[in-house]
């Protein structure tokens, strides 16, 4: 029995130098686990003899612990705390900005087109009106004032359309701005028929094409007899409401467009 003892206090103290060589090439702290691990290797008890030591597997729960309570007290160190509030101040806040400011300017661009787009085509319609009615006529004595009126509703619709129709190619696209533009061309038709009668005035050609819009405009049930009478001299009861069912058709189409423009993503946000 004694033999066996002092054979293994032997191997022991042969295990200790092992591990002393070997932290002399390694860092202190594996060195120091090392120490540890060995020193707990060397009190374990023989098979089957009682324990009045702690096991290796609660050791190694302690060292964990130990760690998630260096890692809890480096994650809550202020310095740290500091720097990653500096970096997502840095980093993160100005992206969210950014963004921010980008939808801000998408809203104005959207906003302000259809406006415009109301504006002009209110204003062309509803003016249009005026001069096929003969109001303008009837309450100038000025010669030409009809004409001069019409000159002008003609001049703001033919400027206003080609500046909508450009900005809506630069933000959204072809697709809506061709929308617009064969909308522009029949309301620009509209505003044509409103004139007196001329020779070689065009207006068959301004109802054609009015005519193969008209799947486009909602509610305009025209018979062949309405569409020829919009070709025809302007005047009387029949051709006002002929008319005025074709401004209210044109008024629904430019609501339609308004709601595309705003369902549509601005370009470059």
């Amino acid at each position: 029995m004694h033999a066996t003892t002092s054979a293994g206090e032997g191997r022991r103290s042969e295990g200790r130098w092992r591990s002393l060589r070997i932290c002399a090439l390694l860092p202190e702290w594996a060195c120091i686990r090392r120490r540890e691990l060995s020193d707990a290797d060397a009190t374990l008890p023989a098979a089957g003899a009682p324990s009045g030591e702690e096991s290796p597997l609660t050791e190694q729960q302690a060292a964990g612990s130990s760690w998630h309570h260096q890692l809890g007290q480096w994650l809550g160190n202020p310095l740290l705390v500091t720097v990653v509030a500096a970096l997502l101040g840095s980093l993160l806040l100005p992206e969210i900005t950014r963004k921010w400011q980008d939808h801000q300017k998408a809203l104005e661009i959207q906003t302000g087109l259809v406006s415009d787009m109301s504006t002009a085509v209110s204003g062309a319609v509803a003016n249009s009106r005026f001069i096929a009615a003969g109001l303008v006529a009837r309450s100038s004595n000025q010669p030409g004032a009809e004409q001069q009126a019409w000159n002008g509703v003609y001049r703001d619709w033919t400027t206003s359309s080609a500046s909508i129709g450009a900005k809506l190619r630069a933000y959204f696209g072809p697709t809506v701005s061709a929308d617009w533009q064969q909308f522009g061309y029949v309301v620009t038709d509209f505003v044509g028929l409103s004139a007196l009668q001329q020779a070689n005035s065009g207006r068959q050609q301004q109802v054609e094409e009015i005519y193969r819009y008209r799947d486009r405009l909602e509610g305009l049930n025209l018979t062949p007899a309405q569409w020829r009478l919009l070709a025809g001299p302007r005047g009387g009861a029949q051709f006002q409401d002929t008319y005025a069912a074709v401004s209210r058709a044109l008024l629904t189409r430019q609501d339609e467009l308004v709601q595309e423009v705003l369902d549509s993503k601005v370009s470059g946000f």
